[in-house]
């Protein structure tokens, strides 16, 4: 029996943990174990292979990365060759996206599972944050099926597992855990939260550009938290004074016989 209530205890103060790693290996079995035979996906896979086959050595690394370029290093489908030279603005400069794919290939050569099993890792792990994210607003059953809907969403079955789409998911890796730390930094006001946010907000933006309008909705987002921390400050305020006076008004008359005013009445009524 003293075994049962340890366990419980243990589950009833550790709840949220484990169902975040629940989660995770729920996701990871379903969408990644099974498929052993899974193999390259397209021209997008196969140029990415062959753009990172070129990079031999760290050098070769760091040149390629300092380039940037994915757009012309591997020529994805939806790519549309740009008339002036590659550079930040004119998009596809994700040089973190080259050192990973780099990375995947160094490590995995040409075994597509092992790069499709990383793309569920982090799209995993994303989920376990997410959730996370979710449990801020509401409790836990919404917050698992929302977490559970963006898991298994249906794009799943169009290039979920293509190699080349690797910076998607860290991507979002990156700015769930920069959202995660800037909250920490709200409530804390420890500076070392706002700059683990900005490093990781800044990851991203080499990752892929598109989080560029992240910090607008995160500036936007905090004077929202603000104003309604505000009001619900107020909001408590003033619930604590009306008890107060509720308390007060049902106080025994003959705790104020003291009070001019109550001397005063008592007068009056001796008058009369």
């Amino acid at each position: 029996m003293v075994e049962i209530s340890l366990v419980r205890s243990y589950i009833k103060n550790n709840y949220k943990l484990l169902l975040s790693i629940t989660i995770f290996l729920i996701i990871f079995c379903i969408l990644g174990l099974p498929w052993t035979y899974w193999w390259f996906n397209g021209g997008d896979d196969f140029n990415a292979i062959f753009s990172v086959y070129k990079i031999k050595n760290l050098k070769d690394l760091f040149d390629t990365m300092l380039q940037g370029n994915t757009g012309y290093l591997t020529n994805p489908t939806n790519f549309i060759t740009q008339s002036c030279q590659p550079n930040f603005i004119a998009v596809y400069f994700r040089p973190l996206h080259v050192l990973f794919l780099t990375i995947e290939y160094w490590l995995f050569g040409t075994n597509a599972y092992l790069y499709l099993l990383t793309n569920v890792f982090f799209h995993a792990i994303n989920t376990v944050l997410l959730f996370n994210v979710f449990l801020w607003f509401t409790n836990y059953i919404p917050a698992l099926v929302a977490a559970l809907l963006f898991a298994f969403h249906p794009q799943i079955a169009f290039r979920f597992g293509a190699i080349a789409n690797i910076q998607y998911y860290i991507n979002i890796t990156f700015v769930l855990c920069a959202v995660i730390f800037f909250k920490k930094f709200l409530e804390t006001q420890k500076w070392r939260y706002n700059i683990f946010s900005a490093l990781l907000l800044t990851a991203s933006f080499f990752t892929r550009e598109t989080m560029l309008v992240m910090p607008a909705i995160i500036f936007i987002s905090t004077y929202l938290c603000q104003r309604f921390c505000k009001l619900t400050c107020k909001s408590n305020s003033s619930n604590t004074d009306n008890l107060v006076y509720q308390s007060n008004s049902n106080t025994p008359l003959n705790v104020g016989v003291g009070h001019p005013a109550v001397s005063a009445i008592a007068e009056s009524e001796g008058r009369e």
